[in-house]
């Protein structure tokens, strides 16, 4: 599983999703740089692709992030360590409106080990306005990341065992990059009488360029390096609704949801540079993508030792490419139909044992 760029793994924060499909720098990327971690509030993992909840990315898994809804009281973190690292973090939490708004605000800048200072410097943000009952509420959540930063990438062993530059040395000072993400996001839910819903919309403003250089001199004239750029607005929504519809006298639950999201990236390019500044472009690509999915799921406790959860996930996939080149330009549909089924025997001294397909 290539679990370095989020192809397998699927992330959401607050129900947005971090992965991003067609990427400029790898398939699924997800970057959670913006994450401000002290605020997390809930973490729900799940391992594998036996949930008719989980679609793109979830191969491997997926992990859906909560923030909380409040804080103690408003503070300021300052934190100070090796290699020019700095951080300062603040948070509060005023009551407003009948509700809470959680306020977040992280910086930090460090230059690592290198010899190349790496310079990343950081800024996230998160401002999260709840108001909830027992039988419903709503969120409105505002997240955004800066980021910059210089890499000194791979370099060669026989430049250190030679002497030529130290083990945390460099060959390009020129590598590095910039990136922001920035979202926001309505949810709301209503419960009573054992059923509820549950719907989020949310879009995104996204950017990263990354200058790289892995092999440095094939070109003797211009060197190797080279620029992912990737530019893109998403947006998106889901929707659940459940509500208890048992086969026996023991609990039992049916979920069912519909997903959307659309993808515009305009550009997502790859082009040799030097010194960051462009020299030729490999490919550009103007690319509007839409996923689809529809899921129902049926939860039944048989015994007290026996429980089964049935599902069936349907995903469609648009594609439509305007390239440089003529040859990469088109459009197509795809679809995928995942029928989920879980038997699980327990638990018998807090363990369960489960077979999935």
């Amino acid at each position: 599983f290539n679990l370095d760029h989020g192809t397998d793994f699927a992330t959401y924060v607050d129900g947005v999703p971090v992965n991003m499909p067609t990427h400029a720098h790898g398939q699924g990327y997800a970057d959670i740089n913006f994450l401000i971690h002290e605020l997390v509030d809930d973490v729900h993992y799940r391992k594998g692709t036996y949930y008719a909840e989980e679609g793109n990315f979830s191969a491997a898994g997926a992990a859906r992030i909560a923030y909380r809804r409040t804080a103690a009281a408003p503070g300021v973190d300052v934190t100070v360590g090796q290699d020019a690292y700095y951080r300062v973090l603040g948070t509060a939490a005023p009551e407003l409106a009948g509700g809470t708004l959680l306020l977040g605000l992280d910086w930090s800048t460090g230059d690592g080990p290198w010899t190349l200072p790496q310079d990343f410097r950081k800024t996230s943000g998160v401002a999260k306005y709840s108001r909830s009952s027992d039988s419903g509420g709503y969120e409105i959540v505002a997240m955004g990341y800066d980021g910059s930063w210089n890499s000194t990438d791979q370099i060669p062993l026989r430049a250190v065992e030679n002497g030529d530059i130290p083990r945390f040395g460099h060959i390009d000072p020129t590598g590095g990059g910039k990136s922001h993400r920035y979202s926001v996001s309505f949810d709301a839910w209503s419960r009573s009488d054992g059923q509820g819903w549950y719907a989020l919309a949310y879009a995104i403003d996204y950017h990263l360029q990354l200058f790289s250089n892995f092999t440095y001199a094939i070109d003797q004239e211009n060197g190797d390096q080279f620029e992912q750029y990737d530019d893109r607005r998403v947006y998106g929504g889901r929707a659940t609704y459940d509500r208890d519809a048992s086969l026996t006298s023991l609990e039992g639950v049916i979920v069912a949801g519909l997903e959307f999201r659309q993808d515009d990236v305009d550009p997502v390019g790859l082009h040799l540079t030097r010194a960051r500044e462009r020299r030729e472009t490999i490919r550009e690509d103007q690319v509007r993508q839409e996923q689809y999915a529809l899921f129902v799921s049926h939860d039944q406790r048989w015994t007290p030792w026996l429980r089964t959860e049935a599902g069936l996930r349907f995903d469609q996939f648009d594609f439509a490419v305007r390239s440089d080149l003529p040859a990469n330009s088109g459009s197509a549909t795809d679809s995928l139909v995942g029928p989920k089924f879980t038997m699980v025997l327990g638990p018998w001294s807090d363990t369960e044992v489960g077979v999935r397909v």
